[in-house]
């Protein structure tokens, strides 16, 4: 994970996601995998492909469970979505071409 921020409107954190190279753009989306949550709503801002951002509700955000397994997925699969766990107990058989991105480590934000 690159970074973690609230966005302007106080009840958004955006998730980023940086890499050296592009990421895929097609037909499929990607998914952010945390625990047993997933998140689909996500932006390459000012149009780069070298990074991605996904906006999650602060209160979605609030609810995820420290150390739980970060997984980037390419594409929607919905056997992804029956298999999520929490930390350790997430399964390892993810469908897709996806990435183990470490764990989770929630952090607090205050207002600006």
């Amino acid at each position: 994970m690159s970074s973690y921020s609230l966005g302007e409107d106080q009840t958004t954190v955006r998730i980023s996601i940086k890499t050296s190279e592009s990421f895929i753009v097609g037909a499929n989306r990607y998914v952010l995998h945390i625990g047993s949550k997933h998140f689909l709503l996500n932006e390459h801002p000012n149009g780069s492909l070298s990074e991605i951002v996904f906006l999650v509700s602060l209160t979605d955000y609030e609810t995820l469970v420290d150390q739980s397994n970060i997984v980037l997925v390419y594409g929607f699969y919905h056997d992804n979505i029956l298999q999520d766990g929490e930390g350790s107990q997430q399964k390892k058989d993810i469908i897709g071409k996806h990435w183990n991105l470490g764990k989770f480590t929630p952090q607090t934000f205050t207002s600006k």
